[in-house]
């Protein structure tokens, strides 16, 4: 993708100019899998060796800039508290502080109202709001656990500046238009599969005190994104039999769903 986007603005700038979205969708997707990779190695169970589980899943979430240790205990979070409006990260269409900004009228009231509505453009152009206002921030950050720093999310974010500053000062502006806007691009996607699973209009209204098995149903949303998507975003559509079963590995999850 990389090749032909290039020799397309060697040829001419025009065509060089309609290539580049293409190639920042499909490079996107690309990114979006490596930060879907990162999610499995979340949920222990599919490497056996723990050091080699964390080691692929420190890899995979900072090819697309995603901090394993910090996104692993706030998706712990989200599987333990789905369903539940009451709980920190809830999976909700909106976060508490969103959700209470709603209610005080704040002007980003209509991107938030967009956001419950899972209207795709919204998602597309208003994400960076969702990100300030959402339980999402810890993807990237390093974290505090029970008021304890985190250090292996401290190492993992400086390891990730570093990289990513050894790349900017070696490539310039090509960082920037082969990696940066693709990979911002691949986290928007990540970052509105999340919303769309947990973003029905009948799970705004849905709160439960404990975890179980209806709350989850209820919950959560399949979508079924196609076979190209399917591909790159590791059957991410399928989604109730992960929060059913998070130990359920991405290749049966087409089979699972089925299922149920």
């Amino acid at each position: 993708f990389t090749w032909l986007m290039l020799s397309c603005f060697e040829g001419s700038p025009s065509l060089g100019a309609i290539a580049y979205p293409v190639f920042a969708y499909f490079q996107g997707l690309l990114f979006s899998s490596f930060m879907i990779h990162a999610h499995e190695f979340t949920h222990p169970g599919h490497v056996k060796s723990k050091w080699l589980n964390d080691a692929m899943g420190v890899i995979s979430g900072a090819i697309g800039s995603l901090n394993f240790y910090s996104f692993r205990y706030a998706h712990h979070l989200h599987h333990k508290n789905i369903g539940n409006l009451d709980a920190p990260e809830s999976g909700a269409p909106v976060s508490l502080t969103g959700q209470k900004l709603l209610k005080k009228g704040d002007p980003q009231q209509q991107v938030i109202k967009l956001f419950e509505r899972s209207k795709p453009l919204a998602l597309l152009f208003a994400w960076p709001i969702y990100i300030f206002h959402g339980d999402y921030s810890s993807w990237f950050l390093p974290i505090r656990i029970n008021g304890l720093i985190s250090w292996p999310s401290w190492l993992c974010f400086g390891a990730m500046a570093l990289w990513n500053g050894a790349l900017l000062a070696a490539f310039g502006w090509g960082y920037l238009f082969i990696y940066l806007i693709p990979v911002v691009f691949g986290g928007a996607c990540f970052l509105a599969m999340s919303h769309l699973h947990h973003a029905h209009e009948n799970s705004v209204f849905f709160s439960k005190k404990h975890h179980n098995f209806f709350n989850v149903i209820m919950a959560t949303t399949e979508r079924n994104y196609g076979r190209v998507m399917n591909y790159f975003l590791l059957n991410g559509g399928y989604h109730t039999a992960h929060h059913l079963n998070p130990a359920i590995a991405y290749y049966d999850l087409q089979k699972a769903s089925a299922y149920l």
